[in-house]
């Protein structure tokens, strides 16, 4: 799956960096729950049958607010939207958040 581009509080957001750019790089001022709420509406507006997928946004959603929240860190933050994405069991899947993060560690859901 990939969700291409979307704005979050006017930057632009890719789902998949290939290098560092002026949009990803204001990405690190926007607050991890802004995010959040922006990966919720992309997925939503653009994932073809979430149904199809095993979406369970009413369960789901409110779970993860509470959860990145509670993050001790903003990378944290990023590592539960990935298990978020990861949870519609697609094929392939994974979110990064800029090109200097270590993305072995993210790998394929």
């Amino acid at each position: 799956m990939h969700l291409g581009r979307f704005s979050v509080a006017g930057v632009k957001v890719a789902s998949e960096a290939s290098g560092s750019t002026p949009e990803q790089d204001a990405d690190a001022n926007v607050p991890p729950m802004v995010l959040f709420e922006s990966l919720c509406k992309a997925l939503q507006e653009n994932y073809p049958t979430l149904e199809f997928a095993g979406w369970r946004g009413d369960e789901w959603i409110p779970e993860f607010r509470t959860r990145i929240r509670a993050a001790p860190i903003r990378e944290a933050a990023f590592e539960l939207m990935n298990e978020f994405v990861c949870r519609l069991n697609d094929y392939p899947k994974f979110l990064a958040r800029s090109s200097t993060m270590n993305m072995s560690s993210y790998g394929l859901c």
